[in-house]
């Protein structure tokens, strides 16, 4: 089964990392007029938001494009990528767009530039647990389904929607064991060892969506925290230091399931 990504050149080291799993599609100048064939066959659709091709900076043209790729079935997935050189009403295209983006995926920074610009001087790169949930709240309540944060050297954070019927909306990846994933909010600290990149976790990311895993499972393989040796995992950012734990996965006041 294949992936698809949007724009090779913003993507080579996650082709790398997914193998001979993928293929590259080059949008045209209105990305909602590519080929319906180009997705044959696709599970996912791993998308570079705004920079990945000049029609993508367009909220509508945007907007059309993640709509056909979703209507056919494929799970679509934003890798979102804050375009500060673009000047444009971030929150009004994600707005637009997010209803039709099963998986948000970004880094912890530009999560923040994008939702919420004028904390972001303050914040950056300083890890908050109520700006993650903050932030995912926002993006969920756009109409995305699953919202996933990299932290970099302090984890991930996971929050899914609460409304079971958008899950299970998600296409072909769309989660085998709704009951598990609806209204979760988890974060996991990284592995000291493993160093994993943005595209290392986004590799993670595609393959437990592909894989179905269980959403522990998922926050590990994401993270790269997936280690037998429990010395190898760092500590909890401190804003998450409160969260009940269990095996290395701590639950967020506004996870269903208590740890």
């Amino acid at each position: 089964m294949a992936t698809i990504i949007i724009n090779g050149k913003e993507n080579q080291k996650l082709a790398g990392l997914l193998g001979d799993r993928q293929t590259f599609v080059a949008l045209p100048a209105n990305p909602s007029e590519v080929p319906d064939d180009s997705f044959a066959g696709a599970t996912i659709s791993v998308t570079a938001s705004a920079n990945a091709a000049p029609g993508l900076t367009e909220t509508m043209s945007s907007r059309s494009f993640f709509e056909k790729v979703k209507n056919l079935g494929v799970t679509t997935l934003m890798h979102a990528v804050a375009a500060k050189e673009i000047e444009t009403n971030w929150m009004m295209y994600m707005g637009m767009v997010l209803p039709y983006v099963d998986v948000y995926f970004s880094t912890y920074n530009d999560a923040l530039y994008l939702f919420e610009q004028d904390l972001y001087e303050e914040y950056k790169d300083k890890t908050d647990a109520e700006l993650c949930d903050q932030i995912a709240l926002s993006i969920l309540n756009m109409g995305c389904a699953l919202t996933i944060l990299d932290l970099g050297a302090d984890g991930i954070y996971l929050r899914s929607s609460s409304v079971k019927p958008r899950l299970e909306s998600m296409g072909v990846c769309s989660p085998s064991d709704v009951e598990s994933w609806w209204a979760r909010e988890l974060y996991t600290p990284a592995c000291s060892e493993c160093n994993a990149s943005t595209e290392d976790r986004l590799a993670g990311l595609v393959n437990s969506l592909t894989t179905k895993e269980l959403p522990e499972a998922f926050c590990k393989t994401v993270t790269g925290a997936s280690c037998a040796v429990e010395q190898k995992k760092n500590a909890p950012a401190a804003t998450f230091a409160s969260w009940k734990e269990n095996n290395s996965i701590l639950f967020g006041p506004y996870d269903k399931v208590e740890a």
